[in-house]
């Protein structure tokens, strides 16, 4: 009994091991490359790119600056607030490093669609998002999701039916944490 157990624990030490191991950083900025692995700073890819390099249990860091709408990536950690030169995710400052998706008033700002609760976005600011859809989420439409969203700050999003912020639909349960909701409508 007692070896079995021993040969259960190796076991699971083992694929905890080779999880962990498998997971990697892909780091993103403005003007970045369209092409590459987006494994270092100097090498940062667009936003875009970077999360099609991207599998589930990795991280994307994003450099401040300004993007363009996003689709969440199941299993993916989207990660805004740095500067540029840090070496690990606490170091992110949303509140310094202004890491912002804009819809440009024309377009919503993130989707996420059938995303599980190890699916993250945080440190970004969610601004001028518009949905004219009877979806909602101008801000950000999450559909069949249990997303966690922290740190973000969703501000001067709109709708032309409801959720001027943020529309749920389908099941799933999205969680909202440490975030500022202003002048949505």
């Amino acid at each position: 009994m007692f070896e079995r157990r021993l040969v259960y624990l190796a076991l699971t030490v083992g694929l905890i091991a080779q999880a962990s191991a498998s997971a990697a950083v892909r780091y993103a900025k403005t003007g970045g490359a369209g092409s590459g692995e987006c494994l270092t700073w100097a090498t940062g890819c667009t936003l875009s790119y970077a999360l099609t390099q991207a599998a589930a249990g990795d991280e994307v860091w994003v450099k401040a600056g300004t993007y363009a709408p996003l689709t969440l990536k199941n299993g993916v950690k989207i990660i805004g607030g740095f500067a540029g030169t840090e070496t690990a995710a606490s170091q992110s400052n949303p509140a310094t490093n202004l890491t912002v998706i804009d819809g440009g008033g024309t377009a919503r700002c993130v989707s996420g669609s059938d995303d599980g609760a190890s699916t993250v976005l945080r440190g970004f600011t969610l601004r001028n998002g518009m949905d004219d859809s009877s979806n909602g989420g101008g801000g950000i439409l999450l559909s069949s999701s249990s997303a966690l969203i922290v740190q973000c700050i969703l501000e001067n999003n709109t709708s032309g039916d409801f959720g001027g912020a943020v529309g749920v639909r389908g099941t799933g349960s999205p969680q909202f944490i440490n975030c500022i909701f202003r002048n949505n409508g």
